[in-house]
């Protein structure tokens, strides 16, 4: 249903669809109501969150298929590595394809360490977007 036109009446309050325009009041041509347009567009991006367990991702085939952004797991817990961390990020930096990492948090294990471990893993290079813990 969108873009169309909208009509709100200024007493009644009530929407219509289309071209029609609500009158208050037919003997008086005062309450004739404003017409406005409305129109509701949302804009998506294609995104990727890839761990080892995709195993090896097809980076050129992904960007083919729509994918502007990717979030990369490096870290789990205090001391888990994402096997494939290294060549996802290889991947999205060759196909132009912007990245950041995750951290997939373990409840039962100290912040700190984790926080430690998500930093030693990704090194220099923090990627396009903010990093996240999952």
């Amino acid at each position: 249903m969108y873009p169309e036109e909208w009509h709100r009446s200024q007493d009644e309050g009530n929407l219509r669809q289309g071209n029609q325009t609500e009158v208050a009041d037919s003997s008086d041509a005062t309450q004739v109501a404003v017409a406005r347009k409305v129109a509701v567009v949302a804009v998506y991006t294609k995104g990727v969150d890839v761990s080892q367990y995709q195993s090896t991702v097809d980076w050129p085939r992904v960007k083919a298929a729509g994918v502007r952004f990717a979030y990369l797991r490096a870290s789990m817990g205090a001391d888990g590595r994402d096997t494939e961390f290294e060549r996802n990020r290889r991947g999205c930096h060759e196909n132009g394809i912007a990245w950041g990492a995750y951290h997939y948090l373990r409840g039962w294990q100290v912040m700190a360490g984790q926080a430690e471990n998500l930093i030693a893993a990704v090194g220099n290079d923090w990627g396009d977007l903010p990093p996240a813990l999952s």
